[in-house]
């Protein structure tokens, strides 16, 4: 402990330390300004400039990582006039802070050109991203997109809709193989889910398997089941037949990709194993915006740690997140994260008109991936890359 005399010289040289002062009840912080202590710019510590001139207001603020200062900073006074000398500083700092936030927002995942420079070809740098459905937020046939148009057409995570039901009219004589992995029922048994006065059934996502955020256009609406489709004036119809069940997770997996330039991506399905055999034919066949080469791309498909037990012998050993080099400790179950959250809101959403009920889960993936974002803070730094 030390008088009010000696702190404010002991911290010449350290006007940024925090102190405490003892009020008779507890020690009170305070700043070393209110001590007494003065910056003096140009001149040794501890030494009076012939010629001091104070700050505007007498008030520096110094932004430092164990807080915010108000520092009593002089300088000599050469005749010029500070608060032009401090207004130039002040328009460096706001440049200064645009660039961080930008860098900040950059750094959430790799993007090559743009936050990480270099070679690209790095576990380090790949791009997490994890599909999964969800059968809770179905749609009841009800209105059309003609009178009910969503507003954001494809500005958000939905796909844009037209292109995405021209291709699905498009591939309707895709063919789907029987599973031959076990407990696959959402491939072999999926006629089994109900589907009467529905025209969506669920929604498909593709989101980052590492920061859990909602990639842009990574969604669609999921018609599930053998079924033919049909386009028709904006609409889509389903007949009963043989169809590709797995056209819409394509088509969402293309749209989320074409986003991003990563060349090194881990991506996680729960039936990756059947999933993934006719993808890279798949991608070929998409509109020219969406083209994606995988070829060109080191893939690593794999199944969450949470399914992984019900799939064959083969398949645990192939598709396994413990024995992949690069993966730290992802579990590939990112996106059923949020249901929990959103499920509840299946009631109230699906007697909605179709844009609307778009619109309204767009606004639902916003405010995850916000919360997502503030949330980051607290997370220590290392987890957070």
């Amino acid at each position: 402990m030390y008088c009010q005399e000696c702190v404010v010289t002991c911290h010449g040289d350290h006007p940024l330390h925090c102190v405490r002062e003892w009020n008779g009840r507890y020690f009170a912080s305070k700043m070393l300004k209110e001590l007494g202590l003065i910056v003096q710019l140009g001149h040794p510590i501890g030494k009076r400039c012939c010629r001091p001139q104070s700050v505007l207001k007498d008030e520096f603020v110094v932004m430092h990582r164990n807080g915010i200062h108000i520092v009593s900073l002089t300088f000599y006074n050469t005749g010029l006039n500070p608060p032009k000398l401090c207004q130039a500083h002040y328009k460096q700092l706001l440049r200064i802070v645009h660039q961080w936030h930008h860098l900040k927002m950059l750094k959430s995942c790799p993007q090559p050109g743009k936050n990480m420079m270099g070679s690209p070809e790095r576990d380090v740098d790949a791009l997490f991203v994890a599909l999964d459905a969800n059968f809770c937020l179905r749609h009841c046939a009800v209105s059309n997109n003609e009178n009910n148009l969503s507003l954001s057409q494809g500005w958000a995570y939905f796909v844009e809709d037209t292109m995405f039901k021209r291709y699905l009219s498009d591939h309707w004589h895709d063919i789907q193989e029987k599973s031959m992995c076990s407990n696959h029922n959402v491939v072999n048994m999926a006629d089994a889910k109900s589907k009467k006065g529905c025209n969506v059934t669920g929604i498909g996502m593709v989101v980052c398997a590492r920061h859990g955020m909602r990639l842009p256009n990574g969604i669609v609406d999921l018609q599930y089941g053998e079924r033919c489709v049909s386009f028709t004036s904006n609409v889509i119809s389903f007949h009963e037949c043989k169809t590709y069940k797995y056209v819409n997770m394509d088509y969402a997996f293309a749209s989320a990709l074409h986003h991003s330039d990563a060349t090194v991506l881990k991506v996680s399905y729960d039936i990756a194993c059947q999933w993934h055999k006719k993808l890279y034919q798949q991608m070929d066949q998409m509109p020219p915006s969406l083209q994606s080469n995988l070829c060109n791309q080191a893939v690593t498909f794999l199944i969450p740690k949470f399914h992984l037990p019900a799939h064959i012998t083969s398949c645990q050993w192939s598709f396994s997140f413990n024995w992949t080099k690069g993966v730290g400790q992802t579990d590939g179950k990112e996106p059923e994260h949020g249901w929990a959250n959103l499920n509840p809101t299946a009631s109230s959403m699906k007697t909605m008109g179709p844009g609307h009920h778009q619109d309204t889960l767009d606004d639902y993936f916003g405010d995850w991936n916000w919360k997502k974002l503030i949330g980051l803070g607290s997370l220590p730094f290392p987890l957070i890359h």
